[in-house]
């Protein structure tokens, strides 16, 4: 639990962060959007979302932060996949019902022995009621084949890592070699293209949307 009274200049995390909004007000821009911040307002930040912070003057809030691997394949599909901006701002109901996951998220990861499933699914519940708000339930996938499409959302939610074919071999359960041809057949590139594709595209968006120099973009990316 948060109590923000300090700016938040522009960032971005290696995590997915859920930012429940309690109380107060002010503003934040979601990577180049603009958004008002009050009771109801939450966020949640992939690892290729970056945002500012402004409390007019306060802001009470939840934040849940934890490792993308936390989620399952069906939750981080929509979550990697998904273009657009996650901010919602909830109705009364579902913010007392968020809120609770977040209370009860907050209690037990303060318990001697946090239960890390428990966690796990209180963070899932969370993303499935956001998610049937939006109806994101289903998404378009890439590729028929499983394997290779898991690679695609390990490599999007991990690409400033510079994962090797051997690392996204083993997350296909393919040889290397094998992994190599069948991407290139199903996406049309090489796996090093499509993952310097990936870099590209994210500091385009940098460019346009930050003030960084060059050189600082090229390390983030």
């Amino acid at each position: 639990k948060r109590h923000v009274t300090q700016n938040y200049a522009l960032h971005w995390h290696n995590y997915i962060e859920i930012e429940l909004i309690t109380g107060g007000h002010g503003s934040q821009t979601l990577n180049d959007t603009p958004l008002s911040l009050q009771q109801g307002a939450l966020s949640i930040l992939r690892l290729t979302d970056y945002h500012e912070i402004r409390p007019e003057p306060y802001l009470d809030m939840y934040n849940l932060s934890f490792e993308a691997q936390l989620l399952s394949d069906e939750i981080l599909d929509v979550l990697t996949l998904t273009k657009e901006n996650m901010f919602f701002m909830l109705s009364e109901q579902e913010f007392e019902i968020i809120q609770h996951f977040c209370e009860l998220c907050y209690e037990e990861r303060n318990t001697p022995q946090p239960n890390l499933q428990y966690i796990k699914n209180l963070l899932e519940c969370i993303c499935i009621r956001l998610f049937r708000l939006r109806k994101l339930e289903k998404i378009d996938k890439r590729t028929s084949d499983t394997a290779i499409h898991r690679t695609l959302v390990y490599m999007h939610t991990h690409f400033r890592e510079n994962p090797s074919l051997t690392t996204l071999s083993q997350i296909s359960h393919y040889s290397p070699n094998h992994f190599s041809t069948i991407f290139h057949k199903t996406i049309g590139m090489t796996y090093h293209d499509y993952l310097n594709q990936l870099k590209v595209k994210y500091a385009k968006q940098l460019l346009v949307s930050t003030n960084l120099k060059s050189i600082d973009i090229c390390f983030q990316c």
